[in-house]
């Protein structure tokens, strides 16, 4: 049993291996739009108002007393009133949604404190008083265990792109 190895496909095959390994580039293009796919992402789940693995975002219990004197207004004056959307009252969350790129790694982040509450869910009791207050439901804005199929199927895409570019094939 042997392994015949043709020293000019070797050479093309090293050739191919350091471009891709020492000087790396492209792992910093690759997280760069790794990065920016994530955040594409996040905002078609702010639009459509789903998680990243596909589940509606559960609807909002009541609309806040600003949202509804703002439609009641709108519909005084005859105007088209639109639906009060989800974790979008203000937009603040929705537009703190950042991009990280280091060399070798892609992170998406939302900086506002009350994100990891969205994301997570809580229940708000007040003091000395169990079992009543209330509960804010889960409503994930970013995956938080394997990734989703479209998520995974997007950065296998991309990387495709920038592994063909960089190895010149």
């Amino acid at each position: 049993m042997g392994v015949n190895v043709n020293p000019g496909q070797m050479a093309q095959v090293q050739g191919v291996l350091r471009r891709l390994v020492v000087p790396a580039p492209w792992l910093a293009q690759l997280s760069m739009l790794i990065s920016a796919s994530g955040l594409k992402l996040v905002a078609d789940e702010f639009r459509k108002e789903t998680d990243p693995y596909g589940v509606k975002w559960a609807p909002l219990k009541r609309e806040r007393a600003r949202n509804r004197r703002a439609r009641l207004r709108a519909m005084a004056r005859g105007k088209k009133v639109k639906g009060q959307k989800i974790l979008q009252d203000t937009g603040r969350m929705k537009g703190s949604v950042g991009a990280k790129p280091l060399n070798r790694q892609a992170r998406i982040v939302i900086p506002t404190w009350y994100a990891a509450v969205h994301q997570n869910g809580a229940h708000i009791a007040p003091k000395g008083r169990l079992g009543s207050g209330y509960s804010i439901p889960a409503r994930k804005m970013l995956p938080d265990g394997p990734l989703p199929d479209l998520w995974r199927q997007k950065f296998e895409r991309d990387s495709r792109v920038i592994l063909q570019r960089a190895s010149g094939l």
